[in-house]
């Protein structure tokens, strides 16, 4: 029976922390600070808890103590979720307050159950062993039915209960079990070991802030290895009560044989050495699968969560060998030494609140602070070896100096894809925020710890698409503007570039994304004012008078806020991630409702791409239950829905102010909103349409059912797109006549002209995703398809995408096949259109294999130039290469690439040849940095009307024409224009 009690005990309070982080996310923001902040609330509770026991006499304790936590954790969830749903200072004060009430208020009674139940070991090492096996078993189960499991079946609230009647049954059977006597509370009773009061004080501080540490940094670590998903932290804690427990295990081992000092250095050496081999095995495995093309998806993902458990398992082990020690170091009854160090670890948990924000602010990053996480115990073993610690420093300044650097550079998610480079990167008390520069994609992208959240390239085009559709359709002319999460700034600055926008409040979470923005020029230009070029290392740039930042959770600042705004424009990440779950909820529409002047539109996004189909209808239904007008606008592969309390519809004459702006009417073009007709077309579905999408249960901030549990493979993403497309057309066709914003602004032709190629759009569309297999002739239909919706305004470049698709399938069919005529017609086109490093370099290895050497040689160089500058990169494609041509084509191309790297000046010489008027030497340099410019299709395209300008300009034409000449070998067709008008300047 004691045994079931520890299962229990241990489950119910591993449950209990579980649901208090959940809640924290609504009254204090998704943050890792705010998990830091509870985990040390939770395990310093413990420890004044576990002190305080020791004075309970009554044989009864156990059991009132367990009805305490139980009614603690459903109440504080309870109250948290409902304090946090409401606007103004419920909100703004209680919800936080609360929630860290909470954590203390079951961890309290939590902790002190925990000597009273120890009682029952009376000494015996092999009882108290036992004891921690179950407990950690119980907690094991609890963090995965607490964390993940229960939420998603029966609710927060609903999982808070079967808390409660976990504690219930714990305190029921406490009732049956003979209390112990006050001084039978320890689990190992060590005799004949010298005492250092002072050094286990010290230890016992330790092991409560090298816990608490370890949890805060595993749960800024996982993220990189579980993809955001919702058992994230639930494996991390998993992994360390594991740890912990085999720590104490090993301790009632060898402190039965070796002296306490001994096993105090091996757990200060330990977790330094555990943590260096953690992250080393890291760095192993982004190589492995650098090098192993094999590996599956699932099989990394694997490999990842293995090496994961490893960061978190190994340090904890001694970890959990420092309370023992310390125990038999100290003097007195058994009940003061319990008491007193009970406390100390109380004292030491809390101790990580402050240590990792100084660390992160000093620039310390979290992998060099899991490096010398032995750190916490180095004041315990000075003390206890005095100069015989010394040996000490050498495995501790190895954990400092090896576990230096960005996380983002020490984990697969960046190394295992060497075209991933990374620019900058910050670590907050948020999280972990990288600027990278995708040479594959050829865009800049924000990286939020693992997660791809917001880019520059074409597939982010619908970050201004938010802003343009709520600011253009509203009832009101938009005056006051709310952005919550700027990502890229792309949306906040499209918002603020529409004439008549007074102010633009930029709500952000992390600190360290609003002083990144920067580095996504031009895209967030009109944020700023004028400035220095940060094509490479962007400059101290300050925001403009009408953008005001707010550094807070976007949720908490609409709760909080008594302001009404014109338009509030959101783009979270992904919806079944915990993080950004509770701004899907009813709950959260509500509150931005009430934030919403008359008239006033809220903007949302969702990717189709990306979300399960069963989610993707409860999350429309969410929103078309929350607002009584409202409209889905399709923009690549996402969903803009738009909902206000009056109908949407386009005025004309705010679509002609916008179009008057010669820099707002480019974006504008870009979004595809050039005319009111192609507003029209975008529009997939009106009132009735969304109003179509139903599901039994609403989204709820209590049961967030869509949070993903599984790994999800690519092959069944696919099929994500092709269903929610299918319900897109069955909606649409089930309201074929309903009215869609901006068709009183059509003459009736127009009218039905727009409304008919939206529709074969999205025909064409589906048919795309219906052919997603890696075949030519799967596609030939959509390309068929798309014929039919010209007059949309997306369909000309997804023409053209699907073409690019068709001709690389047959190209490198070819290329499989031997036909290197073929292969290098097809692929040289595609390489051209889509400027793919890899298929720059197959079309190298088709031209090497039949004998075309200065074709090959441009084509290696020009892969070579888009690129990461390194030898390795020859290795790192290798495998992808070897999977589209034969041997003998890969080996000519890599020969060729190896040539022209070991020569590479600025870039490689073989460029030059592409751009046959270019032969002055001094141009090289020009074209060096429009190479650079050229990632960035924006910025280029700047360039070239700049020089276009300036080419008749004696001057200036060598570096107009060198500009030119890097657009021609792009074949950027947005360029065309601007290059002809180089040219023929040129000439004159």
């Amino acid at each position: 029976m004691p045994l079931l009690l520890a299962f229990l005990i241990g489950a119910a309070d591993v449950a209990a922390e579980m649901l208090v982080l959940r809640a924290g996310r609504l009254g204090l923001g998704s943050s890792a600070g705010a998990t830091t902040l509870l985990v040390a609330c939770v395990l310093s509770a413990y420890g004044l808890g576990a002190a305080a026991a020791l004075r309970f006499r009554s044989p009864r304790a156990l059991s009132i103590l367990r009805l305490a936590a139980g009614a603690a954790t459903a109440a504080g969830v309870f109250l948290v979720q409902f304090l946090a749903g409401s606007p103004g200072a419920a909100s703004t004060f209680a919800a936080p307050v609360l929630a860290v009430a909470t954590a203390f208020a079951y961890a309290l009674p939590g902790g002190a159950s925990i000597p009273l139940l120890y009682g029952w070991a009376r000494g015996s090492g092999s009882r108290a062993a036992l004891l921690s096996a179950a407990a950690a078993a119980g907690g094991v189960a609890g963090a995965w039915g607490g964390g993940v499991f229960g939420p998603v079946s029966i609710g927060t609230v609903g999982t808070a209960l079967a808390v409660l009647a976990a504690n219930l049954l714990a305190a029921g059977l406490g009732m049956l079990l003979r209390p112990a006597a006050p001084d039978e509370v320890h689990s190992v009773r060590i005799t004949g070991e010298p005492a250092r009061p002072a050094a286990a004080w010290l230890m016992a501080a330790g092991a409560g802030m090298g816990t608490a540490g370890l949890e805060s940094l595993a749960a800024r670590v996982a993220p990189f290895f579980l993809d955001e998903r919702s058992d994230a932290f639930a494996t991390v804690l998993s992994s360390a009560l594991v740890g912990l427990t085999v720590g104490a295990l090993l301790a009632g081992l060898l402190l039965s044989r070796i002296r306490a000092a001994t096993v105090a250095a091996l757990a200060v050496a330990a977790p330094v050495l555990g943590g260096l081999f953690a992250l080393g095995g890291l760095e192993a495995l982004a190589q492995a699968k650098s090098i192993a093309a094999p590996i599956t998806e699932y099989q990394f993902y694997r490999a990842r969560l293995l090496w994961g458990l490893v960061v978190v398992a190994i340090p904890a082990i001694p970890l959990g060998a420092l309370f023992p020690v310390a125990f038999a170091l100290s003097i007195g009854a058994d009940r003061d030494r319990a008491s007193r160090l009970n406390i100390a670890y109380a004292v030491g948990a809390l101790a990580p609140i402050g240590v990792l924000a100084l660390c992160l602010s000093q620039g310390v990053g979290t992998a060099t602070m899991l490096g010398a996480l032995g750190f916490a115990v180095l004041p315990a073993a000075l003390a206890l070896l005095g100069v015989r610690a010394v040996p000490l420093a050498a495995p501790l300044a190895c954990g400092v100096l090896l576990g230096m650097g960005p996380l983002p550079e020490r984990v697969p998610t960046f190394r295992a894809k060497p075209w991933l480079e990374v620019l900058d990167t910050r670590e907050g008390p948020v999280g972990v925020v990288s600027v990278v520069q995708d040479r594959r994609r050829h865009e800049r992208t924000l990286f939020t710890n693992a997660f791809r959240a917001a880019a520059t390239g074409d597939d982010y085009r619908y970050t201004r698409s938010l802003a343009h559709l709520a600011l253009l359709l509203g009832e009101r002319a938009p005056a006051r503007v709310a952005v919550l999460n700027i990502g890229t700034g792309s949306t906040a600055a499209a918002a603020a570039s529409h004439p008549g926008v007074e102010r633009v409040d930029l709500v952000e979470i992390s600190g360290d994304v609003l002083e990144l923005t920067p580095w996504f020029s031009p895209a967030s230009d009109a944020l700023y004012e004028a400035g220095p070029d940060s094509s490479t290392r962007p400059a101290a740039r300050p925001l403009r008078s009408r953008i005001v930042p707010h550094i807070d959770d976007g949720r908490r600042h609409l709760a909080r806020s008594g302001d009404l705004y014109d338009a509030i424009i959101l783009e979270p990440l992904l919806p079944d991630m915990p993080s950004a779950y509770p701004f899907y909820t009813r709950e959260y529409y509500a509150l931005a409702k009430a934030r919403l002047a008359a008239g006033g539109v809220l903007s949302h996004w969702i990717p189709i791409h990306a979300t399960e189909p069963q989610a993707f209808r409860a999350l429309v239904a969410t929103f078309a239950e929350a607002f009584p007008h409202r409209a889905l606008f399709l923009v690549g592969v996402s969903a803009v829905l738009l909902g206000s309390d009056r109908p949407l519809q386009l005025q004309p004459s705010r679509l002609s102010a916008a179009l008057a702006q010669p820099a707002l009417a480019a974006d504008l073009r870009r979004s595809g909103l050039s005319e009111a007709g192609d507003l029209v077309a975008q529009c997939v579905l009106g009132d009735g349409g969304v109003g179509a999408f139903t599901t039994k249960r609403i989204l709820k901030d209590d049961y967030p059912r869509i949070e993903r549990l599984r790994f999800t493979p690519g092959t069944e993403v696919r099929r994500f797109e092709l269903e929610n497309l299918a319900a897109f057309l069955a909606a649409r066709e089930g309201h074929a006549g309903e009215p869609l914003p901006g068709m009183e602004a059509l003459e009736p032709g127009e009218r039905e002209a727009r409304r008919g190629a939206g529709l074969a759009y999205l025909r064409a569309r589906r048919t795309a995703a219906e052919g997603a297999a890696p075949t030519a002739d799967a596609l030939r239909p959509a390309l068929a398809a798309m014929a039919l919706a010209t007059a949309h305004p997306f369909a000309a470049l997804d023409a053209q995408r699907l073409t690019t698709f068709v001709e690389t399938g047959e190209g490198l069919s070819a290329l499989a096949l031997g036909d290197m005529v073929t292969a290098f017609q097809r692929l040289e086109r595609c390489a051209r259109r889509g400027r793919d490093p890899l298929i720059w370099l197959a079309v190298a290895a088709a031209a090497g294999a039949s004998a075309r050497e200065a074709d090959a040689s441009v084509a290696a160089a020009v892969a070579l130039a888009l690129l990461p500058e390194s030898p390795s990169i020859l290795m790192d494609v290798w495998p992808q290469l070897r999977l589209a041509g034969t041997e003998a084509s890969v080996t000519k191309a890599v020969e060729l690439g190896e040539k022209l790297l070991s020569k590479r000046a600025p870039i490689p010489r073989g460029l030059l040849d592409v751009a046959e008027s270019l032969r002055a030497p001094q141009a090289e340099r020009r074209v060096a940095a429009m190479v650079a410019i050229a990632q960035d299709r924006d910025r280029l395209a700047l360039e070239v009307e700049r020089y276009s300008a300036k080419a008749s300009i004696s001057a200036g034409a060598d570096e107009a024409a060198s500009v030119a000449a890097v657009a021609r070998a792009l074949e950027d067709p947005t360029l065309a224009r601007a290059v002809a008008s180089i040219d023929a300047a040129a000439r004159r």
